[in-house]
């Protein structure tokens, strides 16, 4: 549990253009302090966060949405959002 998160937006070719370009070294280090400071905001969060693909299986997910689901980060990472409530009671047995 606890992972840290990072989101990978440097180029293929990163270590090339941080050689030729100072400014681009700059541009560099702004995007891995903006992604850290994501990552640290994303999992202080008081509430559940998740980010659903196209299919709707979960691709991210914070430490509060582990909390809610009581499944760790692994287990509900690549699964829908409705295969997480497998705890629920059908409705059927609340009337």
């Amino acid at each position: 549990m606890g992972k840290e998160i990072s989101v990978d937006a440097t180029p293929a070719h990163e270590s090339d253009v941080a050689q030729k370009s100072p400014m681009a070294q700059q541009s560099l280090k702004a995007v891995s302090d903006a992604e850290r400071r994501l990552g640290e905001l994303l999992e202080s969060a008081p509430d559940a966060i998740l980010e659903l693909d196209k299919e709707g299986r979960i691709v991210l997910l914070n430490r509060m949405a582990e909390q809610l689901f009581g499944y760790s980060r692994e287990e509900m990472l690549g699964l829908t959002v409705e295969a997480c409530f497998t705890f629920a009671i059908p409705f059927e047995q609340t009337l």
